[in-house]
């Protein structure tokens, strides 16, 4: 009972400290600590036609009457993210899972906290298809209507393509697999798994031919107002390699511009960590999560639905590894929780194998793309950091 508090009190402080790093980061800040790639991608909206990815961003320029949008996405994505981190931890809750756990994700490099630590990930727009995914795992602790489900899941599966297609391509055979699973437990026929295809595929395909190109980009841009202009090329990286590219210039490129990109990093010499990096969440969700006798049931799941990793196309598509890893993981990881395929016995933090973990999730950081781009100096960032807000 002692050690069970003091892992609650350890999480509770824990929590408290990175929130209000956060909120300096975020709402508090007066400049944009995160990157200008993530900023730029919100503000993509429809300039008089539709545009893929803007969706969010043409409700912001709706909200802002030609105003600065810097503060209103500053807050969206602080509350989004806390709403992320709330989510998981109802969930934890919900489905009876030990906080130790939550502990040990959280400062994983898959986790809240090293996210908020290396401005990573926590800005991204996938973390809404996150929320959504976790409001429905949450609302199926007691199984809802098949009719609320399928309400549900078209919905779900309606706002991640008008999000973002290429997470949606990761997303969507997951959520097919869960639609599949409610048709099975509530034995309906296997028409609504063709509807749900059809309806899929149909938006897919729409988005896709309505990618847009360097014209639709530039009514993008111009859509926005001169400050929001000015955050983004003033956040540019000295010589930066993207030149005047950000993610609304982005929305131009074809296939063809991806090519020399995607060869960059197959041949860049860093394919190794990359692949250390899917062991390493493997390792936390099967070793952390799953009781050695439940781990072969896991294996069946994906061995009997290879489908959920049709989704590996988008490494071929695009330069985000790590992004791409990130999705995977928490999809795969909520799949099974709402399976709820995860021991709920009670587990100790301070054991040989979780000490070892936490030390090198310590010094490990996952990048959002290609690796050898990226330099986070961890001492800095502990030094510029986490002693700036203790002494402060």
């Amino acid at each position: 009972m002692i050690v069970k508090k003091f892992n609650s009190l350890l999480l509770f402080l824990f929590s408290i400290f990175f929130l209000y790093m956060f909120m300096n980061k975020t709402i508090f800040s007066d400049s944009l600590v995160w990157t200008w790639w993530s900023y730029s991608e919100w503000l993509i909206n429809y300039p008089g036609q539709f545009v893929r990815r803007g969706l969010v961003g043409d409700i912001l320029l709706i909200f802002s009457e030609g105003q600065s949008n810097f503060h209103s996405v500053q807050l969206l994505v602080f509350a989004n993210f806390v709403l992320f981190c709330t989510l998981l931890l109802i969930a934890f809750i919900k489905y009876q899972l030990n906080l130790s756990k939550f502990f040990i994700l959280a400062i994983s490099p898959f986790g809240i906290f090293s996210f908020i630590l290396y401005d990573t990930f926590y800005h991204r727009k996938e973390i809404i298809i996150f929320n959504l995914f976790l409001i429905y795992i949450i609302l199926n602790v007691q199984e809802k209507s098949f009719s609320f489900n399928s309400i549900y899941i078209y919905f779900f599966t309606f706002i991640s393509l008008l999000i973002h297609e290429g997470v949606s391509l990761i997303l969507l055979p997951f959520l097919f697999f869960i639609y599949k699973d409610e048709v099975v437990k509530k034995d309906k026929s296997k028409k609504y798994l063709y509807y749900f295809i059809f309806f899929a595929c149909t938006i897919l395909l729409l988005v896709v031919f309505n990618a847009g190109n360097m014209d639709t980009a530039v009514s993008v841009w111009n859509e926005l107002p001169v400050s929001d202009r000015n955050i983004i090329n003033n956040n540019h990286p000295p010589n930066s390699e993207y030149g005047e590219m950000n993610a609304i210039a982005f929305i131009s490129r074809s296939l063809k511009d991806q090519v020399p990109d995607i060869l960059n990093i197959l041949f860049s010499g860093t394919m190794t960590l990359w692949i250390f990096f899917i062991f390493f969440g493997y390792f936390i969700i099967n070793k952390i999560f799953v009781t050695p006798q439940g781990s072969e049931s896991v294996y069946l799941i994906f061995k009997e639905h290879p489908y959920l990793f049709s989704g590996l196309v988008v490494f071929f598509l695009g330069i985000d590894w790590g992004r791409w890893i990130v999705i995977y993981f928490y999809l795969i990881f909520l799949t099974l929780l709402y399976l709820k395929k995860f021991s709920t016995n009670q587990y100790s933090l301070f054991t040989y194998q979780n000490l070892v973990l936490l030390f090198v999730s310590v010094f490990t950081v996952l990048p959002e793309y290609n690796i050898s781009s990226n330099n986070f100096l961890i001492l800095q960032n502990f030094k510029d950091q986490i002693f700036l807000y203790i002494l402060n």
